[in-house]
């Protein structure tokens, strides 16, 4: 996953990202997912804008905890693939 980010769309608390919310990547991709006091935390649904995959990952405090499953399509609120 990149780490260089553009930007931060979605919730904050204290200044930190918390919430749910949107990194998007200088390379285009970007995660969707849940955050914690400024960390990454829960499931996240990463896309790669090189191939156009989207992969579900789980994180903890920022740290990923594996596996990464890939989806064949953007997961939706109606419809989740992860």
């Amino acid at each position: 996953m990149p780490t260089a980010s553009k930007k931060y769309v979605g919730e904050w608390r204290n200044n930190k990202r918390h919430g749910r919310g949107t990194i998007y990547f200088y390379s285009g991709s970007y995660l969707e997912g849940e955050f914690r006091n400024g960390k990454q935390y829960g499931r996240a649904t990463f896309y790669r804008l090189i191939d156009g995959k989207y992969t579900s990952q789980k994180y903890a405090d920022g740290k990923f905890q594996g596996p990464v499953n890939s989806v064949s399509r953007k997961p939706s609120a109606t419809n989740p693939a992860i």
